[in-house]
């Protein structure tokens, strides 16, 4: 009988340690908070969008003149650079505008 109780004992002990410890594992040591502005680029519809990270709301939609591949912002000059495919009617399919910048507001 001794031993069915030290059994049962050790098996509610086990239990309760590897609860707690899973809890303490799994709970979360940190927070995440995103502020800032996210830029999306639209191959199809050729335009940007600009999200508001902290609120998760689309603030505008800018049209591009050729097809958006890829973007990066510029701190000091508040500006968004974008890259483009090129235009499909154009000898080698690239456009003579390789770059269009579109002006950041705080």
């Amino acid at each position: 009988m001794k031993k069915i109780k030290f059994l049962v004992l050790a098996t509610v002990l086990f239990s309760t340690i590897a609860g707690i410890s899973f809890y303490l594992v799994r709970s979360a040591s940190y927070t995440i908070q995103t502020s800032g502005k996210l830029y999306i680029v639209n191959k199809l519809s050729k335009s940007i969008t600009v999200f508001d990270l902290f609120q998760g709301k689309e603030l505008t939609e800018f049209p591009m003149s050729v097809e958006p591949h890829e973007a990066t912002t510029l701190k000091n000059l508040k500006k968004v650079v974008v890259t483009n495919y090129g235009a499909p009617d154009e000898i080698g399919k690239s456009s003579r505008e390789t770059v269009e910048s579109v002006v950041v507001t705080s």
